[in-house]
């Protein structure tokens, strides 16, 4: 952040915080339907033997 004055500063900050909490969210909800698609993947296994 070179020679910025400190209001720039601010807002590049803020803006850059909102990105990483966007990407976590999304990572998390990534994970969630991730771990989905595995439970009913193994749901099906064991209901049905091998598919």
């Amino acid at each position: 952040m070179a020679n910025l004055p400190n209001e720039q500063q601010e807002k590049l900050q803020i803006i850059n915080s909102s990105a990483k909490h966007r990407l976590a969210q999304f990572n998390t909800h990534k994970k969630t339907i991730y771990a989905r698609i595995l439970t009913q993947d193994t749901y099906m296994y064991e209901r049905y033997g091998k598919c």
